[in-house]
């Protein structure tokens, strides 16, 4: 076995002291921050990328999600924009069944006899439009919630 110089060792011991120095500091509170300002920047600039390709797609007449022909018209091809009416669809659906059976569209707990939000989102919401419209409302049916 070849013996090694004291140059090697030397570089060998500083490479591992190298080691263990960055492995306490990405252990540390600040180098968990580093860590994570680092792999949102790099996900911000990957965001940035698949936005100037799509946007690009789309200046090309091409689809955003794929590189079929788009629609006239239309930022997408008749896949995906069949795809988006389904969802779209689907959504206003179950909002309608939800109304029908009773349940808050908000957060699915019973709702208030009358009305299509319980007590504490139909609170939220008439806070939300006051707000809005910098006025109070009282609804005159529940005067009891407060509102």
């Amino acid at each position: 076995m070849r013996k090694k110089s004291k140059e090697q060792i030397l570089r060998w011991n500083k490479s591992e002291k190298a080691k263990i120095v960055n492995k306490r500091y990405r252990k540390s509170v600040k180098g968990r921050l580093a860590r994570k300002k680092h792999v949102k920047a790099r996900r911000e600039h990957y965001n940035e990328l698949a936005r100037k390709k799509r946007l690009g797609h789309i200046d090309n007449g091409l689809c955003g999600k794929c590189n079929n022909p788009a629609l006239p018209n239309r930022t997408c091809c008749e896949i995906h924009q069949a795809d988006a009416h389904i969802k779209s669809v689907l959504r206003h659906r179950k909002k309608a069944d939800d109304v029908k059976l009773g349940i808050c569209r908000r957060c699915n707990k019973p709702v208030v006899p009358g009305k299509k939000r319980c007590a504490n989102c139909l609170a939220y919401a008439c806070e939300s439009e006051a707000k809005r419209k910098n006025t109070v409302k009282v609804d005159p049916m529940y005067p009891m919630l407060g509102l």
